[in-house]
Order: C-alpha cells, then structure tokens, then sequence
C-alpha cells in the first residue's frame, strides 16, 4: 500500500479539477483562454528538458548501485593481502582480520552517517600503520616491491625514500581502538609477535 499512497493522495485533486474543466466547459460554454495547439511548443521543450534530467539521474543511481560492491570487494582484497603477509612473518591471523573488520565496521558506520570523515581516514590510517609494520616485520610480498620500484630488492618499507617515516612495530598498536573508541582489541605479547 505505501507505494500506491502518491495516487491516493494526488487522485482526489486531479478528480476535482476534471470535474471543475467539465462543469464549466459545458454550463458556462468557456473552453479556456489558450489552446493546446498554441502551447505544444511548450509542452515538448519542458518533457525533453526532463527527460534530459531523468538520464543524467538514473546514472546517479546506477553508479551509486556499484559503490557497496566495489568497497566490499576491495575490502576482501586488503584482508586476503593482509593475512597472507601475516602467514608469511607467522603473525596471528584473526588478529589482522579483526583490524580490517574494525575497518570495515568504521565504513559501514560512515555510510551511515554515525561517524565523521575525519574519523574513518583516521581509522584507515591505523590500518595503513599495521600493514606498514607487516612489512616492516619482513611480510612484503616481492611483487610490491618490483611494481613500484623496479626492483625486488625494496619493499615499501625499506626503500630508502621512505626512511624519514618513522615505522611503529606491529606490537605497539595493531588496533586503532585507542582513536576511535571502538570495540577492537590491542595486540598484546600472548599473540606471539
């Protein structure tokens, strides 16, 4: 029923209006002041103006249909490559699933509009902390490193371009909960790192 309330609510003003054209259309003989053939003109210009409109929408929306895909799909690529570099320096895997749920928790709760922008680019910065400190635990895949630098003798947290950045390690702070006020968990020495 609620997506027919439009009509029922718009019917009775298009009823009365018909009935008031044809009341005084036949008792009073007046047909109106303008014909419709004067104003087709008009009437075509405004329907092609909207339809003009309607397309540059619609492509709103299909483009606004992809984005939840797109973000959940490249957040299943950050959590593969993330854990993969776990395995590989034997760093506990649901520790890092549980960062890039945070992360993901973080998006979702933007999307929503109950948390800001700032806290959700602060959030990912985190994020970007733990996997630079993956890297820097010796987890770089090889073809990072040959990607962007040509080489496979750097990753990106050895590169000498990067020495000014200061590294945290991976046991300072896996989880941004101390920013956020979220529910994640610190990495702690129990986990083995």
């Amino acid at each position: 029923m609620a997506k027919w309330r439009l009509i029922y609510l718009a019917f009775p003003y298009a009823f009365s209006i018909l009935v008031l054209k044809l009341t005084v259309a036949h008792l009073l003989g007046f047909s109106g002041v303008l014909h419709l053939s004067e104003i087709q003109l008009i009437f075509t210009a405004g329907v092609f103006l909207i339809g003009f409109m309607l397309a540059g929408t619609m492509a709103d929306y299909k483009e606004s249909e992809r984005i939840p895909g797109e973000i959940a799909i490249t957040l299943e690529a950050i959590e593969e490559l993330a854990v993969n570099i776990a395995i590989k320096t034997r760093i506990d895997q649901q520790l890092i699933r549980s960062e890039v749920m945070c992360m993901s928790q973080s998006i979702y709760d933007w999307l929503f509009k109950r948390k800001s922008t700032a806290e959700v680019h602060q959030d990912i910065s985190c994020f970007q902390d733990t996997l630079q400190s993956l890297d820097h635990a010796g987890g770089a895949p090889p073809l990072l490193g040959a990607a962007v630098y040509g080489s496979t003798r750097y990753s990106a947290g050895h590169h000498p371009y990067f020495r000014h950045f200061s590294y945290r390690l991976f046991t300072h702070r896996l989880c941004f909960a101390g920013v956020t006020g979220s529910n994640c968990k610190r990495a702690s020495a129990d986990h083995g790192i």
